[in-house]
């Protein structure tokens, strides 16, 4: 019984498009975790993983610096997030400058 209804609730989650809702979600939890352990506390708090789409994971920075260090880490940090989610395509990374003194701390994935 408890199969059947788990087959009806991922059909409906996938008709949705909930299902990659939530995998865009983990997948940017997992860079924030990434980029924390790889570049360190002091480098993460200038970089944020904002959201995944199409292959594409992308990151607020505060400062051009912290988009040149993402850059340089990138392949490793793709190394990492393929490793974590198998099946999945994560092509590339793409910064986004944030103002000045401002954070952006949405996980949500933009359209």
């Amino acid at each position: 019984m408890s199969t059947h209804v788990r087959n009806l609730l991922g059909g409906a989650l996938e008709r949705g498009g909930i299902s990659q809702q939530v995998l865009a979600a983990r997948i940017v939890d997992e860079a924030l975790r990434v980029v924390r352990k790889t570049l360190g506390p002091d480098a993460a708090r200038l970089i944020y993983p904002t959201a995944f789409s199409q292959g594409e994971l992308r990151f607020r920075v505060s400062a051009p610096i912290a988009s040149v260090e993402l850059h340089q880490h990138e392949q490793r940090l793709l190394a990492e997030l393929r490793k974590k989610f198998p099946g999945t395509k994560i092509e590339r990374l793409t910064t986004i400058p944030t103002a000045r003194g401002r954070k952006d701390y949405r996980t949500t994935t933009e359209r």
